[in-house]
């Protein structure tokens, strides 16, 4: 019985250490993304400053004010609703088609009944990020950025994409590779991403386990 009763204690440890390294390792993410996507828009908004954009510039400081708070409101939250994540998403894209108002469109296309699903924090904003710099800022060409979810049975699959042609093959960048890492960590084997080219679009998609937040 005293046997028994240190296996079950010596498992319930090692779970306990098991998760606290899996919240350490997310946690080192989640820092390392922030820093990135803080720098790429304060890039954005330091070549409006120098074209005489000033009221573009204006409003990218707006959107990103709003972008920090919304990641420090939630500081420490791995997963967020979907719904959170469209909103705050929907700003991210705003901010960047104010860069680009004459070559950059995006349509969000969310059912009001995945609004609940549980998804990782800021998931989806270096898809977007990806999208901007290598579909929009490479085109000579009015660009169109689309975001859609759908639910396949117990799975909830959530697309980015854009037109233009996939880069030729290279390591993958911060953003890519932060969110095949998080996924990882967080869901195992159980979700997957993946960047394609179909058609003329390139298509990033993320397949994960359908769960709503409490």
């Amino acid at each position: 019985l005293e046997y028994s009763r240190r296996s079950r204690a010596h498992a319930v440890e090692a779970e306990e250490l098991r998760r606290s390294l899996v919240d350490a390792r997310l946690h080192a993410l989640e820092l390392q993304l922030q820093p990135h996507f803080l720098f790429n828009t304060l890039n954005a908004i330091a070549g409006l400053v120098r074209t005489n954009r000033q009221d573009e510039a204006i409003r990218l400081v707006a959107g990103l004010g709003d972008l920090l708070r919304y990641s420090l409101d939630h500081a420490g939250r791995q997963r967020v609703t979907l719904g959170e994540e469209v909103e705050v998403l929907t700003r991210f894209l705003e901010i960047h088609q104010a860069r680009f108002p004459d070559r950059m469109a995006f349509a969000v296309a969310v059912d009001a009944s995945l609004r609940q699903a549980a998804v990782p924090i800021l998931i989806l904003q270096p898809l977007v990020e990806n999208a901007v710099r290598h579909g929009v800022e490479q085109a000579s060409t009015p660009t169109c950025i689309e975001v859609r979810a759908r639910r396949e049975g117990d799975r909830l699959v959530l697309h980015v994409s854009n037109d233009g042609r996939l880069s030729s093959p290279r390591g993958e960048g911060v953003g890519m590779r932060n969110t095949r890492e998080r996924l990882r960590a967080l869901y195992g084997d159980h979700a997957s991403f993946a960047l394609s080219e179909v058609d003329g679009a390139v298509i990033a998609v993320i397949d994960l386990p359908f769960v709503e937040c409490a």
